[in-house]
């Protein structure tokens, strides 16, 4: 084999396994083996000779049987006996329970990711919330946002955007917060666009009830006139 058959000639093994292979109960000698497995099955699903396996390493013959069937009692190794091309008995490689446990294992993996980023994401808007309200939230109010996602199911992102409404009318209160997501709630408010028209209805509202508040008041009484100058 020259340098360029070398470079062009990989043998590919996620990295994945290289990561996690002692989460399938393997050690680095099971691992070499496997490999070598792997790469056989790629060209023929012919289980190699312990020979093959045992080039190119330190280990014994022995020890390689040894490892062949500690994978076969993983239950990442299946052997089947059947007749080849040329009509004789061969050894047969079925690595589907393999792969089902590798899969397994980001399957792990992938739900530890995504517990941390929840776990981040609720980190953020608590702090959110404890610096917009200006204070430190009680214990009762931190059953109220835990209630919001486990018990309601809220996503996430209508609790934040619940949260800036209530924080654009000066609200500092999760009693108000939890009026505006119910109100989202009864009205089938599923996403921030959902809701964009809910919120500008009831801005258009507060405005016309600031500006009769602020319309002012003469005592007709007293003889007072709005058109006096």
């Amino acid at each position: 084999m020259n340098l360029h058959e070398l470079k062009t000639r990989p043998f590919v093994c996620r990295y994945e396994l290289l990561e996690h292979y002692a989460s399938l109960g393997l050690n680095e000698s099971d691992l070499i083996i496997l490999m070598k497995i792997l790469y056989a099955y790629e060209t023929s699903n012919e289980l190699p000779s312990i020979d093959v396996l045992q080039k190119g390493t330190t280990m014994q013959a022995s020890e390689i049987t040894m490892i062949i069937q500690k994978l076969i009692q993983l239950g990442l190794l299946e052997m089947n006996v059947a007749k080849n091309n040329d009509g004789r008995l061969s050894e047969y490689i079925n690595l589907d329970g393999f792969y089902e446990q590798l899969n397994q294992v980001f399957e792990n993996i992938n739900s530890n990711m995504q517990n941390i980023d929840k776990k981040q994401a609720f980190k953020a808007l608590f702090q959110k919330i404890e610096n917009g309200f200006g204070r430190t939230l009680s214990a009762l109010e931190f059953e109220t946002l835990n209630k919001w996602l486990d018990v309601n199911e809220y996503d996430l992102t209508i609790i934040h955007a619940a949260v800036d409404e209530a924080l654009s009318h000066n609200k500092t209160s999760l009693k108000y917060v939890d009026r505006i997501l119910l109100n989202w709630e009864k009205n089938n408010v599923r996403t921030v666009d959902d809701a964009k028209p809910i919120r500008a209805k009831f801005n258009k509202q507060q405005s016309v009830v600031k500006k009769i508040e602020n319309f002012p008041k003469f005592d007709w009484l007293k003889g007072e006139n709005p058109f006096d100058k």
